[in-house]
Parts: structure tokens; sequence; C-alpha cells
């Protein structure tokens, strides 16, 4: 596979992006989504990932508008590469939001994230994937391994799926540990941690 241009959301320098992601978090989706347009417009692509977290989360004055969503990830993806993007993308495929599931273009995406970042919701996702052959067939070494990684990086769900993988490979002794380790992990991370995600 040719190298990709997947990209960590960069910080942002100006104070009109800033204002918008704080609109988003503080709910206000129609003020985060019109910021971000006239981001875009301005000439600022990766705003394009911020129209889209608006759209597909909603809040004060926008509905969710997964269409919209779907468009605006696939932007940030074509123009700036935004790992959130490639990562939303994954997301909606798997999970069918906006989209019927479609495991194969979610291997895409989770793929190629981590064959580009090592990144540990990408390896999450692709144990999981892996666990219960999904898009792929089932593996259940493969699976370990992605989860074992997801794990090291903090992920904390990312144990009940190692502690399923364990128990599938009748290690129920090592399984219960992973699911006390993933207990003992999430009450650990302080609320809102993006590693509590299911993802």
């Amino acid at each position: 596979m040719s190298k990709v241009n997947v990209l960590e959301f960069p910080l942002p320098k100006d104070k009109r992006f800033e204002l918008a992601v704080h609109a988003l978090r503080e709910g206000r989706a129609a003020e985060a989504l019109q910021a971000a347009k006239a981001l875009i417009d301005a000439g600022y692509p990766h705003a394009y990932t911020l129209a889209a977290a608006a759209c597909e989360r909603g809040g004060i004055g926008l509905e969710i508008d997964l269409a919209s969503a779907l468009f605006y990830y696939r932007k940030a993806v074509e123009e700036v590469g935004a790992l959130e993007a490639w990562l939303a993308l994954g997301r909606m495929y798997y999970f069918g939001r906006g989209v019927e599931p479609d495991y194969e273009k979610a291997l895409y995406y989770y793929s190629t994230v981590y064959e580009e970042t090592k990144g540990g919701i990408a390896a999450m996702m692709l144990g999981r994937m892996y666990l219960r052959g999904r898009g792929v067939p089932e593996d259940l070494e493969r699976a370990e391994k992605y989860l074992r990684e997801a794990v090291a990086q903090g992920y904390a769900l990312a144990s009940t799926d190692l502690a399923a993988v364990n128990f599938r490979r009748r290690r129920v002794i090592r399984s219960v540990i992973y699911w006390l380790q993933g207990i003992w992990r999430a009450l650990r991370l302080p609320r809102g941690d993006t590693r509590l995600r299911p993802y």
C-alpha cells in the first residue's frame, strides 16, 4: 500500500478555530458548524473535521446529520489526511452510522491508520474485527496482538475484548485477569477520556 497522508489533528493557531472547537465542546453545534464553514471558505481545510464532528454529534441549533458528517469527513481525508477523519470514517462504516455497515471499508480506514500511526484506537478496532470475524476471517492470534497494543496504550475497553480472546482460547484465568484489569483501568481514567469510548 502506498503511503497516505494520515495526520494528527493540528494544534490550532487561528483563534476562530479555537472558538469553534470550544463551541462544539459546549454543545453549540450550529455555531461550531458555521465557524467551521467560514474557516473552510477562508482556506483552512482542517476545519472539515470540525464541521463533520458538529454534524455527527448535533447539538444546540443543529440536528444530527450523518450524511453531511460523512461528506465532511471524506473531505478532511482527501484534503489534509486528518487522523480523526480517518478514524471517524472507520467508525461510521463499522457501526453503520449514516451508511450500511461495511466492514471492508472500516478495515481499510482502520488498517491505514494503524500502518501509519500504530494508534491505539485503530489497534483496538482491528483487534475487535479479528475477534469477531468482521471484514476479515476470525483470527484470535491476530486479535490478541492488536488488542495487546491497544491495552498498552491505555485503551481500557480493549482489555475486555482481550478477555474475550483469552476466554475463547480457553485461558479462563487470564481472561478474568484482563477483564478485571479493564475495569480497573476504566475507573482510573478521567471522566471523558477518549480511551473510554467504545468507538
